[in-house]
């Protein structure tokens, strides 16, 4: 699904040129579709994906976002601000609703958060237990402040250390930005 999803994502922004988050998704989520053979909600496909997309234009300042599926996480000015994402995958879903593009309030040196869901799902702990956003979201506050090197460093540490001995259950991204 991810190189189906790299491939429109490259025709509808390469090509295609369009530029806004919330548009890029709904182009991504109408390919897909097609891609994948889907006519309607009963059919047996009902894959999809979830992803986020951040546009920037250092020119005229704008910054803005749309995201599926999993927050997008900024910390402005020390505050951390959680961005909801559309509760629709980018495929073919019951829900009929547009993606939407979120303008950002930005200052030098925010931080900018955007993350697959196998960090927060990863199993570990004590109890055995999902890492969960809101411990990422803990995470991302203590350490918005180190060099992105060292964020990364942390991070994985971090997940390695509640990991413990339990597998990988997933794929880990996350992207941090500062802004």
């Amino acid at each position: 699904m991810s190189s189906i999803g790299v491939t429109l994502l490259n025709e509808s922004v390469s090509h295609e040129k369009i530029l806004s988050p919330d548009l890029i998704l709904e182009s991504l989520r109408e390919k897909l579709i097609v891609a994948l053979g889907q006519k309607d909600y009963s059919d047996k496909i009902k894959d999809g994906i979830e992803g986020s997309v951040f546009i920037f234009d250092t020119t005229t300042n704008y910054y803005s976002v749309s995201g599926s599926g999993n927050p997008i996480v900024q910390i402005h000015n020390g505050a951390l601000i959680e961005i909801k994402p559309q509760r629709i995958p980018i495929g073919l879903s019951e829900k009929k609703s547009n993606f939407v593009n979120v303008p950002l309030n930005v200052s030098k040196n925010d931080m900018l958060y955007l993350f697959s869901d196998g960090y927060i799902d990863q199993f570990g702990g004590p109890l055995s237990k999902r890492f969960m956003i809101k411990k990422l979201k803990a995470v991302l506050s203590g350490i918005h402040h180190l060099s992105t090197e060292e964020q990364k460093a942390r991070l994985l540490a971090e997940i390695l250390l509640w990991r413990g001995d339990s597998e990988q259950t997933d794929d880990i991204l996350i992207l941090g930005i500062r802004l």
